[in-house]
């Protein structure tokens, strides 16, 4: 698999004009689709994540105002919802959406990072969905063509990327498609809100003292 790879690279450069240069783009494309995306389980990491902090799901279940029950199913899946994922990844002070960055990473060169402009680390001024739209324009690209590149109906897409936060199983694929990391908001939002807790605490410690 990488021999072909490197080999539709250099025809693509000696052909860049040429029918052939597209017939090679389209094995290129077809290979990188074929290679699976590393497995990522954030169910299975918040679980370890709990154990190793010696805590109960319900005891998580009431810090982020969610039903044990409920949680527990969630943590059960691969993936989780983007704004739970935010409120579990502040409360155990771990950066869940970490893992998705370093899977793009290992995937492809990461061209850009997304942070909204004037962003203040708070999870309502995130829009994923917008930016992704954004990100397309850039590329002269249409939803048809990205739905095709991660295998989803193309209406689907239209609905998903009308929505602010976007499943992080679909937003991973998205993110190698276009070689941009749209988790890493998220993991500033998580940052900033552990600093602020910190300083908050500091703050009533000193006062005390």
């Amino acid at each position: 698999m990488v021999c072909m790879l490197i080999c539709t690279q250099m025809v693509i450069l000696r052909y860049q004009d040429s029918w052939i240069s597209n017939l090679a783009n389209n094995i290129h494309a077809f290979c990188m689709k074929k290679e699976p995306v590393t497995k990522i389980d954030i169910g299975h990491a918040i679980r370890q994540k709990i154990n190793e902090y010696g805590i109960k799901v319900a005891w998580l279940a009431r810090q982020i105002g969610c039903d044990r029950g409920n949680l527990s199913r969630h943590l059960d899946k691969e993936h989780i919802d983007p704004e739970l994922l935010l409120k579990i990844s502040i409360v155990l002070k771990t950066d869940f959406f970490a893992f998705y960055s370093d899977c793009i990473r290992r995937k492809v060169t990461v061209k850009q990072e997304y942070i909204p402009l004037n962003f203040d680390h708070k999870v309502h001024e995130i829009d994923i969905g917008h930016a992704v739209r954004q990100k397309m324009s850039e590329f002269s690209s249409k939803n048809a063509w990205l739905a095709r590149q991660i295998d989803c109906d193309p209406s689907n897409l239209q609905k998903r990327l009308k929505k602010k936060h976007i499943y992080p199983e679909y937003l991973l694929n998205i993110s190698i498609i276009l070689k941009t990391d749209f988790f890493v908001c998220y993991s500033h939002c998580v940052t900033q809100s552990i600093k602020n807790e910190s300083d908050r605490k500091l703050l009533i410690k000193n006062s005390h003292d």
